[in-house]
């Protein structure tokens, strides 16, 4: 069975105790995903690929790919920027021309996560210069996504996300393997 490396460093994430649950449906979703393709199309053309911060923009990032059209990648961004820096300048560019195309390529990804809080995960890109896409955003949250289509009021409110309706997060019994 497949597993991401890393897959210890995102545990689920469960609602807090005593959370006030807000469920939404698959039919808000996608009609939040379409407004978000809309402002994509209409600020942001210059977008050609999309990045889904692990776990969380993965739907997200499925929707958008086929409302928009765009390349899904696989691989961080940032790693890529990165690597676009360093050969650069192993191949002798001038610094202006690797920022030239260091400029182009952070302006080309669209960054996706689906619930930004205290924003940690996310200020990495928008340091870098990406483009950053959220579904919900944390009212007091320090950081200002480029696209955001609804305010959390609080740590206390629990987003129900449509596909956590039927997943065993508040089972207590998990799902049995047959087909």
């Amino acid at each position: 069975m497949f597993r991401p490396a890393h897959r210890e460093e995102w545990p689920m994430v469960r609602p807090p105790e005593n959370a006030r649950r807000i469920p939404y449906s698959y039919e808000i979703f996608d009609s939040d995903m379409y407004n978000i393709s809309r402002a994509v199309r209409t600020h942001h053309s210059n977008i050609k690929f999309l990045y889904g911060i692990v776990n969380g923009a993965y739907t997200m990032i499925h929707r958008l790919h086929h409302l928009l059209g765009l390349l899904i990648l696989q691989i961080d961004p940032l790693t890529t920027l990165a690597e676009i820096i360093r050969s650069g300048r192993a191949h002798g560019l001038a610094d202006e021309e690797i920022e030239k195309q260091a400029k182009e390529w952070v302006s080309s990804v669209l960054i996706l996560d689906d619930f930004i809080d205290s924003g940690k995960t996310a200020q990495k890109y928008i340091e870098a210069g990406f483009t950053l896409a959220t579904w919900f955003k944390l009212k007091e949250c320090p950081i200002e996504p480029a696209i955001w289509i609804r305010e959390k009021e609080s740590l206390d409110v629990w987003i129900e996300a449509p596909w956590e309706k039927d997943s065993v997060i508040d089972k207590k019994e998990s799902p049995s393997n047959d087909c």
